[in-house]
């Protein structure tokens, strides 16, 4: 069974770039309109900056370019490249 996330269970720092100078968002990895759930393996926290990123450019090509909701999982691999290349 997946443990539903909690706020006392963040760790503060963006799961892509460290950052932890303030609040970080939390992001599901599969949206909670698409069936996704409030678990701890469906959430990552992200700054404001990559969260932005992650739904302006991120989430938007990889609809245009994969079926389906399989693009949920891609996104995250993409944003991991993006971090990498910068």
């Amino acid at each position: 069974m997946n443990k539903v996330f909690s706020w006392e269970d963040k760790t503060g720092k963006c799961f892509f770039c460290g950052w932890n100078a303030a609040n970080c968002d939390r992001h599901h990895i599969q949206p909670i309109s698409k069936g996704g759930k409030n678990t701890e393996d469906n959430i990552v926290e992200l700054c404001p900056n990559c969260h932005r990123i992650m739904h302006r450019i991120v989430i938007p090509h990889c609809k245009k370019t994969f079926p389906n909701d399989t693009f949920y999982m891609t996104s995250m691999v993409m944003m991991f490249k993006i971090m990498e290349d910068t």
